[in-house]
């Protein structure tokens, strides 16, 4: 159920936030599952990511681009809290440099 509301629509991802929150509290979501969830919401609202965990393919570069953060300069700490590898490790699955990103700022 978890990976159909994470692609669903907006409405549906608003819908079902509340009963993803109490999965979450009640055990049966895992904090990284949820983290991934809110991550897309946001950016589904228009709004930055908190974890790090949305990523694109930007045809203009011909590579794939992390979409906007919060707090960059927090996301580790926030990861770890939820289970989730260091945003350096992530990134480089997708072949972003995360010291390269933050220097673009």
């Amino acid at each position: 159920m978890f990976i159909v509301i994470q692609h669903a629509p907006l409405n549906i991802q608003e819908t079902f936030y509340p009963k993803m929150k109490e999965a979450l509290q009640s055990g049966n979501l895992r904090p990284q599952d949820f983290a991934l969830f809110v991550d897309k919401l946001v950016i589904n609202k228009g709004e930055k990511q908190i974890y790090g965990t949305q990523v694109k393919f930007d045809d203009e570069i011909g590579g794939y681009i992390v979409l906007p953060i919060q707090n960059p300069e927090s996301v580790n700490e926030l990861r770890v809290k939820v289970g989730l590898k260091p945003i350096e490790e992530y990134l480089s699955f997708y072949g972003i440099s995360w010291e390269e990103r933050k220097n673009q700022k």
